[in-house]
């Protein structure tokens, strides 16, 4: 572990001040009706993140845990899979945000939004075939659905 002196610590907190905001974010639509502006950064199926996790619980909270193996290899590969822990497959879909301030300027913002792969792949499978390189589109993103509603759909509506 790395000692620090209190002006190097400083200057550490200093240049987490001034990059804050800066960096990838998660696209939250936390409430019915809430949108969001995007563009999906997803050209062909070669590009998907999809990733096998274990949902852990870690003190209160429950936290997604990468899988140690691939599908088709001995659960031995993986203790939460030797353990009986059951693999979930997740979608990260990479977007950029558009959003408008209070002035009326846009801004830009890299996020990633974490969905079930098997829904999201096969939605973004057939919006590429229907659109074609889909960095090339811009997308509304509505949320159907009450804050904890276990039934929340997404709508994904070409803008």
């Amino acid at each position: 572990m790395a000692r620090l002196s209190f002006e190097d610590y400083q200057k550490v907190q200093e240049n987490k001040e001034s990059t804050k905001g800066d960096g990838v974010g998660f696209l939250s639509l936390k409430n019915d009706g809430d949108e969001a502006l995007v563009r999906i950064i997803h050209d062909s199926t070669d590009t998907f993140d999809t990733v096998g996790v274990h949902n852990v619980k870690v003190g209160d909270y429950y936290k997604n845990v990468s899988c140690l193996r691939r599908p088709g290899e001995s659960s031995d590969k993986c203790p939460l899979c030797a353990s009986g822990g059951k693999v979930k497959y997740r979608c990260f879909v990479h977007m950029v945000q558009y959003t408008k301030d209070e002035q009326g300027n846009i801004t830009a913002r890299p996020v990633v939004w974490e969905r079930a792969a098997k829904e999201m792949t096969q939605k973004l499978t057939t919006m590429l075939q229907e659109y074609g390189p889909l960095s090339d589109c811009l997308f509304k993103i509505r949320r159907n659905g009450k804050s904890g509603d276990m039934h929340t759909t997404y709508e994904i509506i070409f803008a």
